[in-house]
This record gives C-alpha cells, structure tokens and sequence, in this order.
C-alpha cells in the first residue's frame, strides 16, 4: 500500500548526512512494512533488529554507547560485516531498548554516514516509565498514522478521484453527480472500515463488499490495545483505568455535546485519579485529543485549556466496531446522534494525520467550533521535527 510518509523516507535517503530518523505511531498502522518495502527497494542492503523479538541485542548497548562499538558489536551477534555506507540499520520496537534510544545521539554526531531509521509504539510512555531522556536535536520524528482517506482511496485504486476532488475544490466547481456519489460511498465505507492496513486489505479483497469484510479484525486489534495497557503503567488498578477511559470513548462520542466527562466512566471518576492515564492514551497515539481553547489569539496554543477537552478514536473503523454500529447508521440519510460523531472523529483523524494539532472553541453556549487550524504551512502531508 502506498503511504505518504514515503515521501519523508525518501528525503531521508538523500540527505548526505541525516540524523536518526524515527518513525512513532500506535501499533498496526504499517510502520513496519512502510520502512521495511522502503529498505528493500531503496538500499542495496538493510538490518533489521525488533528489540522485542530479539531482546538478546539489548546488550549491545548495555556496554558504552560509541557508535563504532555499538556497530562492532552487531556485527558479532549477526556473525556478517556491516557496510555502512550503503547499508540502512532499522531498529524496530525501539522504545524496548531504551538505552538504544539514547545511542541515537552519538550516531547523530559521529562523522560516519550511518542511516538510522528507527519505529516505536508506546514510546512516550515506555521513555517517561524508564526515565530516559530523548535526544533532544539530535532525531527527527515523524508521527505516523493509519491511512488517511486519500490514501485509502490510493489503496483501493481510485487515485484519479483524489485529482478530481483537488481540482472541483480548487476551481470551485461542483463534480459530476455520478462521481460525487461515487465518492460518497467510498466515503462511507471508510467511516465503516477505517485506515488500519488489515482492515482496508480484508475490504479489497473482499472486492469492497461491506456485507463480506471481517469486522473481527478490528475487535482484534482493540483487544491487543487493551492488552498492551498493561505495558509501562504500575500496577493492575492504572492498567483498569487506562481501559475503562478507552471503552468509555463511544459512550462519550455518542451525545450532542462531546467534550470528555469523568462521570461517563464511573460516577466516582475525577481529574485527579483519571490524568495519567489520559496522558498515557494520547502518548501511545490510541486517542487522540482535541484541548479547548480559552481565547482565539496568535499563536492557537497561547489560548488552550488542557482541562476541558474532547477525545476521539485513533481510527473510525476502530469507533464503529466498538460501539457495534452498523453500516446503515452511518450512510447518507441515517439520523442519529453517533453519525455525527462519527464524523467529526473522521475529521480530528485528518487532520492529524496532516500535521495539525487539534484545538476546539465555545465562545458562548449556543455556538461551538469543533476544529480550529492555521493554514500558513504549504505542505500539510506529516509534520516532520528535530527533537
């Protein structure tokens, strides 16, 4: 599947000289395969070390963290020579090793052309439980996400709509009535389906007959969710909460107004026992979280409220399975509440999916603004930034 950070690996190669690049997003969006395709048909040769499925390299960086050892020392426990000049290194599962994230600064700082790309899931979390400190300016990190609808409908072969939609919104012209509705069936179906690569998979090969996809497939990759909750939090009653706020979010998208209420998950929930946990879901990029703003002003941030806030789902095929909603409630004509909600969780994962942050303002009580952006930025595909 074509995805767009491709485009950000492929500046990566070019670079004489780059930094570490790495690669963060929750598990199951493909950032595996994306890097993986991306070595294979880019480099003459590659390395690949999941920390998670071969913990024995953690050793690597139990000792000092000078590149040239570090390197050395790979190279005795893959029993081969590593070419560095036309070789790419991809640590995998790289928040499992968080000594190896630290290493990321002297390979930034060595002379040698190395070319790090690294990937992660949890890796806020993992780094903050661990207390490793990131090296600040020394990785750019690019957030990636599941398929966006453009490259949803890339995925399913119909590139030529995603010209004509740019080109009727350009013009401001109305499309084609056969091509509009169209479009509004695959629009549809990605509210249904989601961006998660397994889900769009199953929906082509299924010939994207919505009666004949495998909503299992989404039940699946909550429930590994769920299970990865335990991962980096202290003890059994931080892992019930992080779960009980993750299974609360249809509850709390399906009302008029959805700003995130303690109450919705038990009626003792509060602020104070429920912050972590919801610093935790943003960090692992499950939810994402939209702050209100206080006042509109320059720059958007100088006005937010990180008290008042919305949640949505990191993908809507995800929302729908977990809500069991059906395909009928959310096609055109439908009236219900969670459509709408539906919706506007579509939006939130566009437009992070873009680059923005997500902000929203009530200035009175009849009137809310659900999403606020600046459109100074020409390129709005990823935000790309040395940490």
């Amino acid at each position: 599947m074509y995805r767009k950070i491709i485009k950000e690996l492929e500046n990566f190669k070019n670079e004489s000289k780059s930094l570490p690049l790495m690669i963060i997003g929750a598990r199951q969006i493909g950032k595996t395969y994306v890097i993986e395709e991306f070595a294979k048909n880019k480099y003459e040769n590659y390395i690949k070390i999941n920390f998670e499925e071969h913990p024995e390299f953690k050793a690597v960086f139990e000792e000092n963290l000078v590149s040239k050892e570090i390197i050395s020392r790979i190279e005795l426990l893959l029993g081969k020579v590593v070419n560095i000049e036309n070789t790419l290194i991809f640590f995998d599962e790289i928040q499992a090793c968080p000594k190896a994230v630290t290493s990321l600064k002297y390979f930034a700082e060595s002379a040698q052309p190395y070319k790090i790309i690294c990937a992660g899931s949890l890796l806020g979390v993992a780094l903050k439980r661990e207390r490793v400190s990131f090296p600040v300016g020394k990785v750019k990190t690019i957030n990636m996400y599941q398929l966006d609808f453009e490259e949803f409908l890339t995925a399913i072969g119909q590139e030529k709509l995603i010209t004509e939609i740019r080109k009727c919104y350009n013009n401001k012209t109305q499309m084609l009535e056969p091509l509009h509705n169209r479009l509004i069936k695959f629009y549809t179906d990605y509210l249904y389906v989601g961006g998660m690569p397994d889900a769009v998979l199953n929906y082509i090969n299924n010939e994207f007959s919505i009666i004949r996809i495998d909503k299992a497939i989404a039940k699946n990759i909550i429930n590994n969710y769920i299970a990865d909750m335990s991962k980096y939090v202290e003890g059994s009653t931080e892992t019930i909460k992080l779960i009980n706020i993750y299974q609360s979010l249809p509850k709390q998208l399906n009302r008029e107004n959805i700003k995130f209420k303690y109450k919705i998950i038990s009626e003792y929930a509060n602020k104070r026992d429920y912050d972590l946990p919801v610093t935790w879901l943003t960090s692992s990029g499950i939810i994402l979280k939209s702050n209100s703003l206080d006042n509109v002003s320059i720059p958007l941030s100088a006005g937010e409220d990180v008290n008042n806030f919305k949640m949505y789902m990191a993908d809507t095929g995800l929302l729908t399975a977990m809500a069991g909603s059906e395909y009928l409630d959310l096609v055109q004509g439908a009236d219900n509440i969670f459509k709408g909600s539906v919706v506007e969780n579509y939006v939130a994962v566009q437009l992070m999916s873009m680059g923005f942050d997500l902000l929203y303002y009530k200035p009175n009580k009849s009137l809310e603004i659900d999403f606020l952006v600046r459109l100074e930025r020409k390129n709005y595909s990823y935000r790309s930034k040395s940490r």
